[in-house]
């Protein structure tokens, strides 16, 4: 009997623990793919040449579905969003619910199981490519084709030939 009521007391202990552990590899997941939504937006701005508000509306609401929140719960803010600065810093606010799965077992309000991940990064505007003068634009160096031998012999067929 004794076993018993130590294995009822500790049953709700383990349970709670595992439902943590699942909690937070969810958290994990989620928080990879914002890291990864934020970095994606901000190599967009570099080739863009500025981080629009469109750009950063759409990371706000991609990761507000990532998070099951309103996108007016993530706050993105950016500076030197112009395309005038050699850069920019951005940073993105989530707030976090749930961090500990089983909260009431072990005491915890709601209020005091929330926090929030921010995310901050870097980027450099990616400068316009402008053709040096005197060159014409309209040449494509892809455009091309590449030089073949006429007789049809190539220098692969030759390194072929010598090891048979």
């Amino acid at each position: 009997m004794k076993q018993f009521i130590v294995a009822a007391a500790l049953l709700p202990i383990l349970l709670a623990l595992i439902t943590q552990f699942m909690s937070l590899q969810l958290a994990h997941a989620r928080v990879v793919r914002s890291e990864g939504l934020a970095y994606t937006t901000a190599r967009t701005a570099e080739i863009r040449g500025a981080f629009t508000a469109d750009l950063a509306e759409g990371l706000a609401s991609e990761i507000a579905r990532i998070y099951d929140l309103s996108p007016a719960e993530v706050s993105v803010r950016v500076d030197g969003t112009d395309g005038d600065a050699p850069g920019f810093h951005y940073s993105v606010t989530i707030p976090i619910r749930r961090i500990v799965a089983s909260n009431r077992l072990f005491g915890i309000s709601d209020l005091e199981n929330s926090g929030h991940k921010t995310i901050e990064g870097t980027g450099i505007y990616v400068p316009k490519y402008e053709p040096p003068p005197g060159k014409p634009d309209d040449e494509d160096p892809d455009d091309r084709t590449p030089d073949t031998d006429p007789s049809g012999d190539s220098e692969q067929d030759d390194i072929i030939r010598e090891t048979d």
